[in-house]
This record gives structure tokens, sequence and C-alpha cells, in this order.
């Protein structure tokens, strides 16, 4: 059984593009639960470059795997 590092700990997810996302990954990865907020319109980076058959670029997809992903209109 592996050990997850920072399970138990929860991470809020403002961030767009790549920097932040990819840090919260990171903490995803090492076991953290890691709530991304997106404004209505979805993160920008969603649609940045060539999308997929579901509308959304892969690195959107590699970076934001594992997390739960809300949309707030704030």
């Amino acid at each position: 059984m592996t050990r997850r590092l920072l399970a138990g700990v929860r991470v809020l997810d403002l961030s767009q593009y790549v920097p932040g996302p990819l840090a919260t990954q990171i903490l995803a990865d090492l076991g953290a639960e890691v709530v991304k907020v997106e404004p209505p319109s979805g993160d920008p980076m969603r649609v940045l470059g060539p999308v997929d058959a579901d509308g959304m670029t892969p690195w959107y997809k590699l970076l934001n795997a594992g997390k739960t992903v809300v949309r707030i209109d704030l």
C-alpha cells in the first residue's frame, strides 16, 4: 500500500494557465484533495490550442487530473 504524504490536506486552487495548476497537480499527486475553482466560462486553458474530441486541450486535462473542478460566478 502506498502512503500518501498529503492525505487529509485540502487545497483550494484559484489559478489558471500552467504554473498554478502544475503546482497544485503536484500536491494532488502527493495525496492532497485539490478543489479547482473556475469562473463560469471555465479556465481559458481548456480551449487554448488544439482540442480533443471532448472540447478540451490535453494540457488542461493533464494538469487538472484528479482535481475536483467547480465553477463559481463571483
